[in-house]
């Protein structure tokens, strides 16, 4: 079983306003809303992981059966690695690893494919055509006690797939992490 994690709860500082409440005029949707109909077709359950600034907007605009999770104690704003504790607790036991689909809202033009692509493998990340490592976009199998560990030493998503020997695995597409409004 694997489980969907939408990560949502980023400041998006240079964005100018939250990424996974953007109305994209292209796709006519919620980033956020792209984002869950993609991993709801590839996975079993999805937490949207968002903030408590964006919760209730969230659960506004996604279906009912969406499950929205915030930081949770002793790990809030510690960036994505807080989402990922946050969905791990969901877990009632620390110790059993569990596969994650894991997806960033500011990958608006990810294709499915992508994402096929990365549950081939345990402990992966995405990589572009353009070989460009995309940490926020990865499958992984850890645990509650994997991240309590971690954070402990480290808040880096590239530095937590090093701990668990992640590999990039190829797509054939350009992906954009939107950072800016400009496409």
């Amino acid at each position: 079983m694997t489980i969907g994690i939408i990560l949502a709860g980023g400041h998006s500082s240079r964005f100018g306003s939250d990424k996974a409440l953007y109305f994209d005029a292209l796709y006519k949707e919620y980033w956020v809303c792209l984002a869950y109909q993609k991993l709801a077709a590839l996975t079993d359950t999805v937490f949207i992981c968002g903030n408590a600034n964006n919760q209730q907007a969230l659960k506004n605009i996604l279906p009912k059966s969406a499950i929205v999770l915030t930081d949770c104690l002793p790990f809030i704003d510690c960036g994505p690695l807080s989402a990922l504790y946050a969905a791990a607790s969901q877990n009632q036991c620390g110790t059993t690893r569990q596969d994650y689909l894991i997806l960033a809202v500011d990958y608006p033009d990810i294709s499915q494919d992508s994402l096929s692509a990365l549950l081939s493998k345990r402990n992966c990340y995405l990589q572009d055509a353009n070989q460009k490592n995309h940490y926020t976009v990865a499958h992984l199998s850890f645990c509650k006690d994997d991240l309590t560990y971690f954070l402990t030493k480290s808040q880096r998503m590239k530095n937590f797939l090093a701990y668990l020997l992640a590999i990039p695995i190829f797509a054939d597409q350009n992906v954009v992490n939107q950072n800016t409004l400009s496409k």
